[in-house]
């Protein structure tokens, strides 16, 4: 029985994949597995974020992929342009308000950083 190469090529996404211990991006991903192609990639990457394997964020007008549901907030200094990632705590309560299961939470926060606020 002959392995087909759609086959071998998620094979090789999916153990790639879980090599990442933080969110990441497709050409990431590409540099780990140069030999398939970016199309190729963005279309698995899709394929596993419909199956809910994969969950997507937005940083810096990028898409992250993550194995892992975890929420994700930025903030983003008016004065020097500078980004921070912070870790949110819990939603729970935030899921009752919802028409739906709550998976992840994103949040972009702007104002000023203590050294631009002086």
């Amino acid at each position: 029985m002959t392995v087909s190469r759609s086959t071998q090529q998620k094979e090789t996404l999916t153990k790639a994949i879980a090599r990442f211990h933080e969110p990441f991006t497709a050409e990431t991903l590409a540099l780990v597995v140069p030999k398939i192609g970016i199309a190729t990639i963005y279309r698995f990457l899709k394929q596993e974020r419909k199956r809910g394997t994969l969950h997507t964020y937005q940083c810096n007008e990028k898409t992250l992929y993550s194995r892992e549901a975890i929420s994700h907030c930025h903030f983003t200094c008016h004065g020097c342009g500078k980004i921070w990632h912070i870790k949110l705590g819990s939603f729970k309560g935030l899921d009752k308000q919802l028409p739906g299961k709550l998976c992840h939470v994103q949040i972009d926060a702007t104002g000023w950083c203590r050294d631009c606020a002086k």
